[in-house]
């Protein structure tokens, strides 16, 4: 059964797919919404314009048409109306509305971001971002990971130029943001949890810099 919201179900996936040609801040244009509640396409919805109210807590289009399919792909009603109030979730104005990247939101923002998306039923965008959330914590920390590195290397005796511990410290950034890139890919398609995808490349540097602080101690 579909859930409360009517937009997504964990058994049936997606129950409805809505799309807009343009938003203008308050007024949706080219609408077009595709009802899949039921095991076959049942209804499709073009309107010239919608609307969200949030007195009602519903959806107002005009000027549109809604057609009706059976099971066989045939039409079975078209009706056209001049205005028509739908009960969809708020999701589809929240997403027009926000036009920033994960990467430019603070945490508190995509949070909710990561709400909006969910009661979409877009679970792989969710898993994305979930990513992207946990990295905000993760990367701050990776600085740690660097001086756990750092360390050891400063305190080998100074036989060689400068030139080689910079050498040094360019590989290992390096290394650590293909290491980001590899564990980021992994989380968004599933291999790894979000918090595992975020916070491995640290695990990974603070693991080589401890062992190399051992060696230096021996």
């Amino acid at each position: 059964m579909p859930e409360p919201d009517g937009t997504f179900s964990r058994r049936q996936g997606l129950t409805r797919q809505f799309y807009a040609r343009s938003f203008d801040g308050k007024q949706m244009r080219g609408i077009i919404v595709l009802d899949f509640s039921n095991e076959a396409l049942n209804q499709i919805l073009l309107a010239q314009r919608g609307r969200w109210d949030p007195q009602e807590n519903l959806w107002v289009f005009e000027d549109g048409t809604n057609y009706i399919v059976s099971p066989d792909g045939t039409y079975s009603n078209i009706a056209t109306f001049s205005r028509q109030e739908l009960r969809l979730p708020r999701a589809p104005l929240e997403l027009a509305q926000e036009i920033r990247s994960p990467e430019e939101m603070n945490i508190r923002e995509l949070k909710h971001y990561i709400e909006v998306i969910a009661s979409s039923g877009d679970l792989q965008r969710v898993r994305r971002l979930q990513v992207s959330l946990n990295q905000k914590y993760a990367i701050p920390f990776a600085c740690l990971a660097f001086t756990l590195i750092g360390v050891p290397l400063g305190l080998r005796p100074q036989r060689t130029g400068s030139s080689l511990g910079l050498g040094i410290s360019v590989l290992i950034i390096f290394a650590f943001y293909v290491l980001l890139f590899i564990t980021q890919a992994l989380g968004q398609i599933g291999t790894l949890g979000p918090a595992m995808a975020a916070w491995l490349p640290n695990l990974i540097c603070a693991a080589v810099g401890l062992g190399l602080l051992y060696r230096a101690n021996q």
